[in-house]
């Protein structure tokens, strides 16, 4: 390394270690701020939201079914006298 490029900084850092130092203090800095934004992000989002509900189940009706479901049946067979 250059001698020129090392510069002495407080605490026994050089100009390079103290600028990485300051860089991760802002990205620190920047990324708490991210999370602050983001929950309220959040926040407005689940605000705006409607309500969940169920969805109605739909009601049947039970005739039809009962009709369809004697068309598919066999005839029942009548029971017969062993000879």
């Amino acid at each position: 390394m250059d001698e020129e490029n090392v510069h002495e900084v407080s605490r026994g850092l050089t100009l390079n270690q103290a600028q990485f130092l300051r860089f991760q203090q802002r990205q620190d800095k920047l990324s708490a701020r991210l999370g602050q934004l983001t929950q309220v992000v959040e926040r407005i989002a689940l605000a705006r939201a409607p309500p969940q509900r169920a969805h109605p189940v739909p009601k049947r009706d039970v005739r039809v079914e009962d009709e369809a479901d004697q068309e598919d049946e066999l005839p029942e067979e009548k029971e017969r006298p062993v000879p």
